[in-house]
């Protein structure tokens, strides 16, 4: 029961809250659509009052309009009467000034005519009068003409009377003049006469004494040309037998040796070439050898074979023309630089010059060899020195009996090709000959004959007892190897191995 009474309470209470809230929803609906109708009212009042100005002000505008149409209108009207009456006043004051134009030209035609019939008759009163004049003048000429005439026929007459008598004068001076000249021709004919012939006589002499002469000239001629050729095979004679004996002095035949044990100074094992006819040593190429060797190239234009002059300051080389551009001006003529061929083209020889050398064609036959001449010590390419100097043959120059040898030295490949590794940058191309040839343990062909007088015979202990040999493990060949510390020779067995 008590449950029912809460819940009719509850209920009660529910549907008072209910009816409140609708009542407020109710009155809060009124209120906004009371102010939704209002605020819609005053748009439409405001919307009203918009209307009503735009209506007016479009009617204000329509009757501006109108009211200035009409205006133009009406101005329009009056602007056209105005032309009409001012063309009307332009055709009146037309018409006004023809008539006063006209008048005015009648007027002044009038007076013209009249000042011409004035001057007609002024100029015909003048004619007559010039012309009356005129007629006295010309009755005047007549009479003097007619004076003149008679006067220039009285004067022909005496001119002629004069002439005929000046040409019988001529005449007759002419005549004497042509006798006097006749005789003065004959005379001097005469004496030209004379002298011709005695001329003559004179030229006749002179040819006979002047045949006379040459006949005894050519005499002498003949007697001084025999002399003359026998005198010219007497010294040709001479001159070969001194030819002959100049060729003999300079005839040369170069080996290429090694001081194996330093008899001249130049350390042990220092290669050098010796002249087998005077025996003369050198230890750069002899002037004999570099004519055989190719001519360097320009380093300016690079032309091939071209070069003649080096400069020690430049380190290269130059042909003439070149020589010029560089050296031709500033601080650059005052370079050192030396010729490379003399005026018949021969290579010049400069001796052995100094180690090391300022002048690029030593610098390069010193790079090629492989012995080092400044530290008196072999280098890396030793060896294969070693090797060419065993193939090089002797070169022989000069008058030499035995003209087959020279021709073999000259022609062999391996003297060309051993002074073609002299003055190139690289010496490690090995010529392929006929000779023999043996294998060693460091890989190098060696010729089979013995050449213990020209292999360089390195040590194996220094002076203190110490061997110069080092060994290392190579890497490239999986193998140890030994290194010689003076020789740069590698090898691999020990020396003792080797030599056993």
């Amino acid at each position: 029961m008590r449950a029912g009474r809460e819940a009719r309470r509850l209920v009660a209470r529910r549907r008072r809250e209910f009816m409140c809230e609708t009542q407020a929803a109710i009155k809060v609906q009124r209120h906004f659509r009371r102010r939704v109708h209002r605020n819609k009212l005053r748009l439409m009042q405001a919307q009203k009052l918009a209307r009503s100005k735009r209506e007016r002000s479009a009617s204000i505008q329509i009757q501006r309009r109108y009211r200035g149409h009409q205006a133009r209108r009406l101005a329009f009207d009056l602007r056209e009467e105005q032309r009409r009456f001012f063309e009307l006043q332009q055709r009146c004051a037309v018409r006004i000034q023809a008539q006063f134009r006209r008048l005015r030209a009648l007027r002044k035609a009038s007076r013209r005519r009249n000042a011409i019939i004035k001057r007609e008759m002024a100029a015909t009163k003048l004619q007559s009068a010039f012309r009356a004049r005129r007629g006295r003048q010309a009755a005047g000429l007549l009479a003097l003409a007619k004076f003149r005439n008679d006067q220039d026929l009285a004067a022909r007459r005496l001119q002629r009377h004069w002439r005929a008598r000046r040409d019988q004068l001529a005449l007759i001076i002419v005549a004497e003049a042509r006798r006097i000249r006749n005789q003065e021709r004959s005379e001097a004919a005469v004496v030209i006469q004379r002298f011709v012939r005695k001329f003559l006589v004179r030229r006749r002499a002179r040819n006979v004494v002047r045949e006379l002469l040459e006949v005894q000239q050519r005499a002498e001629e003949m007697k001084r040309w025999a002399s003359t050729l026998v005198q010219s095979y007497y010294r040709r004679h001479q001159a070969y037998g001194r030819v002959r004996e100049e060729r003999k002095i300079q005839r040369t035949r170069w080996k290429q040796l090694v001081d194996t044990y330093n008899q001249h100074g130049a350390g042990h094992g220092a290669p050098f070439y010796f002249n087998q006819v005077n025996g003369e040593i050198r230890w750069r190429l002899p002037r004999d050898l570099l004519s055989l060797t190719v001519r360097p190239a320009c380093a300016q234009c690079e032309t091939p074979q071209s070069a003649t002059f080096e400069c020690a300051t430049c380190s290269e080389f130059y042909c003439d023309h070149c020589d010029v551009v560089v050296h031709g001006g500033g601080k650059r003529r005052q370079h050192n630089k030396r010729k490379l061929f003399d005026y018949y083209g021969r290579r010049r020889d400069y001796a052995d010059g100094e180690f090391p050398s300022i002048w690029p064609s030593e610098i390069l036959q010193d790079a090629s060899r492989g012995y080092d001449f400044e530290n008196l010590a072999p280098r890396d390419n030793y060896q294969d020195m070693l090797w060419e100097i065993s193939q090089f043959v002797p070169v022989s120059t000069g008058n030499w009996d035995d003209e087959i040898a020279v021709s073999t030295a000259a022609s062999s490949p391996a003297v060309a090709l051993a002074f073609v590794t002299r003055m190139s940058e690289s010496t490690s191309v090995q010529p392929n000959g006929n000779h023999a040839a043996n294998t060693d343990a460091d890989g190098l062909e060696r010729p089979a004959a013995p050449l213990n007088h020209l292999l360089y015979r390195e040590k194996d202990f220094d002076e203190h007892g110490v061997s110069l040999w080092e060994s290392f493990y190579d890497y490239a060949q999986g193998e140890y190897r030994y290194y010689h510390r003076v020789s740069k020779r590698v090898v691999s067995h020990p020396p003792i191995q080797q030599d056993s």
